[in-house]
């Protein structure tokens, strides 16, 4: 069995806080997920935050912790990344870690702030035959798998519409939607904004609702505010029946067609659904476990570099349909 020496930069939520304790379940952290595999140990953290990396370091027992990610590359032989900070440095980290022959970088989404950045990262790593790995959770669980086997195998019949709801902006959690949404039905062909932008934003995120026209059906991508509750929704209405994906992928249901028990000759939804029992707890275990695979035996991963520039493509023409009041662009 390959060892793997590993390093955590960025020492927020999704780097380990989210966690309760080191080797405790569920894992829904890097931190968590290296803890409990035994091929990798967590040897080094960085964070600009003097007293978040502090804490960070006490809880999962790591000695060597830098305040750049700069240091930490100049000081450690890193073989694996974890890059958990805002995006915005996702570039230049995984530039330093390519220059340091890293041999797996294991990125959070959406990848990188900018399209270009991001074909530029892939390019560099696929230079250095270096594995990059995007973290968009669900593509990692065998329930959405087998959403994506049901749907290619057409028993769910033909597509008829898709529609999905979500909060806490496009790129944080409406990025979820797009990249799933290209792994169940390839990329679309054009998109058109819901939402109007004079210019284009520069906060850190935005809500923004769109068209994706796929070449059979069109989905909806509705933004909804997190000030009152956190959503994530997906709803796959097919010929033979519907999949409906609720709480953020933890309950998943599959109503087929059925002869209506109340109205005779007509056809219905069952009521009560067939349950696709969600494994969304191992996703961050089964997304290392992937990555480290897809390393050693030369495989594809289930979310490369490359399968993110899509959902990238996706939201820059949106957001450039927004700033054109709305008019309909091609996914080139």
């Amino acid at each position: 069995m390959n060892k793997y020496k590993a390093a955590i930069i960025g020492c927020g939520k999704i780097g380990g806080g989210f966690d309760a304790m080191p080797g405790e379940m569920p894992v829904y952290t890097h931190a968590g997920a290296y803890s409990m595999n035994k091929q990798i140990r967590l040897t080094a953290v960085a964070d600009i935050n003097i007293d978040r990396l502090s804490k960070f370091a006490k809880k999962w027992k790591i000695s060597n912790t830098y305040r750049s990610y700069e240091e930490l590359f100049n000081n450690e032989t890193i073989d694996i990344v974890s890059v958990c900070t805002t995006k915005d440095l996702h570039y230049d980290i995984i530039k330093s870690a390519v220059k340091h022959d890293v041999k797996i970088v294991f990125c959070e989404k959406p990848f990188t702030g900018d399209f270009i950045q991001a074909k530029n990262a892939v390019s560099m790593c696929e230079a250095k035959r270096i594995t990059l790995s995007i973290n968009f959770t669900r593509r990692f669980t065998q329930s959405h798998q087998r959403i994506k086997t049901i749907i290619d195998s057409g028993r769910l019949g033909t597509i008829q519409s898709v529609n999905c709801y979500y909060t806490k902006g496009m790129i944080n959690n409406g990025s979820h939607a797009i990249n799933l949404l290209t792994y169940f039905f390839g990329a679309p062909a054009f998109v058109r904004s819901l939402s109007m932008f004079d210019t284009k934003p520069v906060l850190a995120d935005y809500d923004i609702s769109v068209v994706l026209y796929f070449k059979m059906f069109m989905g909806t991508i509705i933004a909804c505010s997190a000030e009152h509750f956190s959503l994530f929704e997906i709803d796959i209405i097919g010929s033979n029946g519907r999949i409906k994906i609720d709480n953020s992928g933890y309950d998943i249901r599959w109503h087929k067609v059925q002869t209506s028990r109340v109205f005779k000759g007509y056809r219905e939804l069952s009521r009560e659904g067939l349950v696709i029992e969600s494994d969304m707890e191992d996703a961050m275990r089964n997304a290392l476990d992937n990555t480290i695979k897809g390393y050693e035996n030369k495989q594809k991963l289930l979310c490369s570099g490359i399968d993110t520039l899509s959902t990238l493509k996706i939201i820059d023409a949106a957001v450039s349909s927004a700033c054109s009041k709305g008019i309909m662009k091609e996914i080139k």
